[in-house]
């Protein structure tokens, strides 16, 4: 079935529909495994051991720290010592200092004394962002990394290699157990191909230890301290900041908005838009007003600075007195980049909806540049401001603002010449410190973002910002946010962005899910195979689907691939006719006897039917396992099942339709189910369901 599954998608994605091809050699060199163990550009060599880790149940080695070990570093240990319990049954004891004469029977962990002796000790940054390597040394080994996020995520690799350790979900880990087992001899180095790797859903939100088992990096959304290292790259500035937290309304918004104060004359008007509290009312910035009001000053001139280059004390810089522009910065560097200095993405982030100023002066400039182009000027405005700031007060660290290509700013401000995109005038060229986030709210995932037939605009745009970039990263989406329940398409597109994301160099991935529950289909396979490509994009993603089906589903993986290939049929053959594209935001709700006749959905129910049955029959499977299957099998038939009762229950009897409201109601409640759609929880259906009865 396993090749029956590749094939259709091969069949599927590649002779009836074209997609576009993208080469990754347009980020760089393209070098592959070599046969001296380099696997692009990572020295990857294992080779059995001459010593036994642990013997016979007991071990003589200890982990060792450095003597002002992080609370990271602690971690990594104990994280070694958890997993090493749970293959062998024995824990090493933790020390700080080592007698290298008399013995390296030592897992070191960090810059210590045996890393020194090694001359494997790292500095911040020298192999890569959450890059690490392990290195064996006489009897010992060495994990060492830039960063203690690295650190613990060489703990993990070390025992993928060593003991065949694989972390699928929180209740599906896989480690080969054993009294007896060699530690084997490692020149092993390995570093993210996207430096930052967000995939953001309830698990990743609410539990840091499951962001670093997936190799990834939290969002400035979810819980964390520094015990697990780092963190993210992203300050405090959120997706709306300009307007709420830079030069945020409710500071400014009375003197500065005529929706408060007629009397606000127009060279002091700033806001343009609702001025409610929603995404959908707040405010946008008047861009020609935050560009313009910068008059012919730099930094020192206005005040900004001495010539030092020192942030003024002039706390009237605050107040709105020095206009928007000169407000703005200083807000800027003074509340967010002058303190958290730990911190390199810094967001200028508009307003979560389509508005944008009618002004005359804003008219006019975007008849010129277009209203992204409005948008680059300012921010490249702004940029010179806050490099001048860097350069005199903080030169050593990478600093870099992030402007949205979004909504009403997606399409940059571009021309075709001689078959290729340049900027519409040099002004709106991006700087090169600032990362434009790009964000395909309104591009479909039945294709891939680069499919220039079934994704023109989308394609036109990424394409056409290379031309004015140099850095990106995107606001990805993993979910239909309006049916959370419809399995969204992500092993149909999703898996190939990534790779085109790659290939232009992005560097910051942030895949949005259902943030306030797991109730979205292939919850676990997604966040596994993303986080799997984010680290390493060269996988082949098909295969990396299959061997967490096996692992997760067992016995009812072949009906999973099934349910897949139905899936996948359907929506291209029978709903994309009708304009199903699969948006991450759909303009209605598909979930209707058009898009899903009753024939197709008693074909899944049957077949979900037959794998719980499949299960059961299993003769060589514990009773525990086939629980554990049937309830991730159960799991994933919630779409159907729903699509049923509240479509088709004139063709159930009463008891067969009050049956089948238990049987759902037992599943949603047993997983914890919350959201149906964005405003409807599935216990408001399943009460309307009842009250039918």
């Amino acid at each position: 079935m396993k090749k029956k599954f590749l094939a259709f998608f091969s069949f599927i994605l590649s002779v009836i529909f074209v997609f576009s091809a993208v080469s990754c050699n347009e980020s760089g060199s393209e070098e592959k495994v070599s046969d001296n163990g380099v696997y692009y550009g990572r020295t990857q060599i294992i080779r059995d051991g001459s010593c036994n880790l642990v013997e016979n149940g007991t071990s003589e080695y200890k982990i060792l720290l450095r003597e002002d070990a992080s609370k990271a570093e602690n971690y990594a240990a104990q994280e070694f010592n958890r997993l090493l319990s749970s293959a062998t049954g024995t824990t090493l004891p933790i020390v700080n200092t080592a007698d290298l004469q008399e013995s390296t029977a030592y897992i070191s962990i960090g810059n210590t004394q045996m890393a020194a002796a090694a001359g494997e000790t790292i500095e911040k940054n020298a192999i890569s962002r959450n890059g690490f390597r392990l290195k064996s040394y006489k009897d010992g080994l060495l994990i060492v990394a830039g960063d203690n996020s690295g650190l613990i995520y060489g703990v993990y690799r070390f025992f993928e290699k060593n003991f065949n350790y694989m972390y699928y979900s929180p209740e599906e880990i896989k480690i080969d157990k054993s009294q007896t087992v060699g530690l084997l001899n490692f020149n092993f180095e390995d570093w993210p191909d996207f430096p930052e790797r967000d995939v953001y859903n309830y698990t990743t939100k609410s539990y840091p230890a499951e962001v670093m088992r997936y190799f990834l990096n939290p969002s400035i959304y979810s819980k964390w301290d520094d015990t697990y290292g780092e963190g993210s790259w992203w300050s405090s500035l959120y997706d709306q900041s300009m307007v709420e937290q830079i030069v945020a309304y409710k500071d400014y918004g009375y003197e500065h908005d005529t929706l408060n104060n007629k009397d606000v004359l127009p060279e002091d008007v700033w806001y343009y838009g609702k001025g409610g509290d929603t995404n959908a009312t707040m405010s946008q910035l008047c861009f020609t007003q935050a560009l313009y009001s910068k008059g012919d000053l730099d930094p020192v001139q206005s005040g900004l600075m001495d010539a030092d280059g020192h942030l003024t004390d002039d706390e009237s810089f605050g107040d709105g007195s020095h206009g928007l522009f000169w407000t703005f910065c200083y807000n800027l560097i003074k509340n967010y980049i002058s303190v958290e200095t730990d911190k390199t993405l810094f967001q200028l982030g508009m307003s979560d909806n389509q508005d944008f100023c009618s002004c005359a002066r804003c008219q006019t400039d975007i008849s010129k540049y277009t209203r992204t182009g409005l948008v680059i000027r300012f921010a490249n405005q702004v940029a010179d401001v806050v490099k001048a700031w860097q350069e005199k007060n903080c030169p050593e660290r990478t600093i870099y603002l992030t402007i949205f290509a979004y909504l009403t700013v997606i399409q940059p401000p571009v021309k075709m010449v001689n078959g290729k995109y340049q900027a519409i005038d040099s002004s709106v060229v991006v700087r090169d410190n600032i990362i434009v986030r790009y964000a395909p709210l309104l591009d479909g995932y039945l294709f891939p973002l680069l499919d220039e037939t079934h994704n023109a605009g989308a394609s036109g745009s990424i394409k056409g910002w290379k031309a004015l970039a140099k850095n990106f990263a995107v606001w990805d989406y993993t979910a239909n946010f309006r049916e959370f329940y419809q399995p969204f398409t992500n092993w149909m597109a999703g898996y190939e962005n990534l790779k085109s994301y790659y290939a232009y160099g992005f560097i910051d991935i942030f895949n949005q899910g259902n943030g306030s529950s797991t109730n979205l289909s292939f919850y676990y396979m997604d966040a596994w195979v993303r986080s799997r490509l984010l680290w390493d994009i060269h996988q082949d993603y098909h295969k990396l689907m299959d061997e967490f089906i096996d692992a997760y589903y067992g016995e009812g993986a072949d009906h999973v691939r099934t349910y897949i290939e139905k899936l996948t049929f359907h929506y291209l053959n029978y709903m994309m006719p009708k304009g199903f594209s699969g948006l991450a935001t759909g303009s209605s709700v598909t979930a209707n006897i058009n898009n899903y006749p009753l024939s197709v959905v008693d074909s899944v129910n049957t077949l979900f039917e037959d794998g719980i049955n499949h299960i059961n029959n299993c003769a060589d499977l514990s009773e525990e396992r086939k629980e554990i299957y049937i309830e991730r099998l159960e799991y994933e038939s919630v779409f159907f099942r729903y699509l049923e009762l509240s479509l088709y229950s004139d063709y159930l009897s009463r008891a067969e339709f009050a049956a089948k409201i238990d049987d759902f109601e037992r599943i949603c409640r047993r997983g914890n189910l919350g959201g149906l759609t964005g405003d409807t929880t599935i216990y408001d259906e399943i009460a309307l369901w009842k009250a039918a009865l």
